[in-house]
């Protein structure tokens, strides 16, 4: 974690456009998100992908990874990279920056998406998933006689 936060440093040296925030309350995240003309999510790893739905939600366009769960999410209302290719990432997002009716299409289709999910619905994915993990713990532990 040394080397993130010393790369950190670095690039604050370098560039006084990047910020790094740490904790916003939901506030300043839900401005940020209004006001962003983008929101790049290259997530490596990622149970539901929440941050891409609450920018859609926004009406946000979106940038985000082609791999984990996250793609299932957006659907196609979201440009995908792969999170580990930077001229990727920078492509998708120049793409955006050309492109307002990209942008647009994007904003639309994922105010649309968005309707598909519900608390319910996420709490229901979590209770299934959690019922799974338990039901392979039981499989797995040496069985009480």
């Amino acid at each position: 974690s040394s080397h993130f936060a010393n790369s950190k440093l670095d690039v604050q040296k370098k560039d006084k456009n990047i910020i790094f925030k740490g904790f916003v309350n939901e506030e300043e995240l839900l401005k940020a998100y209004q006001n962003a003309l983008m929101v790049v999510y290259p997530s490596l790893y990622e149970g539901f992908g929440l941050p891409p739905l609450e920018a859609m939600a926004c009406g946000t366009p979106v940038v985000t990874s082609s791999i984990s769960s996250i793609p299932e999410v957006v659907g196609d209302a979201a440009l995908k990279i792969n999170p580990k290719n930077s001229d990727e990432i920078a492509e998708a997002m120049f793409k955006l920056i050309q492109s307002k009716e990209l942008r647009d299409n994007l904003t639309a289709s994922g105010l649309e998406r968005v309707k598909k999910f519900s608390w319910e619905k996420a709490a229901s994915n979590i209770l299934s998933l959690y019922e799974e993990i338990f039901k392979d713990a039981q499989k797995s532990s040496p069985s009480q006689s």
